[in-house]
């Protein structure tokens, strides 16, 4: 006997709330590497006797949070996908009573991913 209990239409009224959620967060990404990208070469430079120099200090700054946050940002957007599609697949194999598809479905939303792991530092850790 099966324990999967599923209420297909509020599963399908979540997605219909979190579709939208989902696209603002990829529009504020895009806008934040947008805003990154002509931040830092009009933040300023550094050059001693004439040379052109380098970044300045917060430009300088601003690239290494870049390099620091950006596989963090990936990560994040990579599990929501697999979580998403492992869902709706997992969902849709329900509603059509194949249950061996519907776990199968769960099972490859989350190959790969380490939920014991977070690409995030802990609090309290440098």
């Amino acid at each position: 006997m099966s324990t999967w209990d599923i209420d297909i239409g509020e599963v399908a009224r979540i997605q219909e709330l979190a579709t939208p959620i989902t696209e603002d967060l990829a529009e504020h990404a895009s806008d934040l590497g947008e805003s990154l990208g002509t931040a830092i070469p009009n933040s300023g430079a550094l050059a001693w006797d004439g040379d052109d120099g380098g970044p300045g200090l917060v430009g300088a700054a601003l690239t290494a949070f870049v390099q620091h946050a950006a596989d963090r940002l990936e990560s994040v957007a990579e599990r929501h996908g697999r979580s998403w599609q492992g869902a709706a697949g997992a969902t849709s194999a329900y509603a059509a009573g194949d249950l061996d598809m519907a776990a199968a479905a769960q099972r490859a939303g989350t190959l790969g991913i380490d939920f014991d792991s977070t690409p995030f530092e802990k609090p309290g850790r440098r």
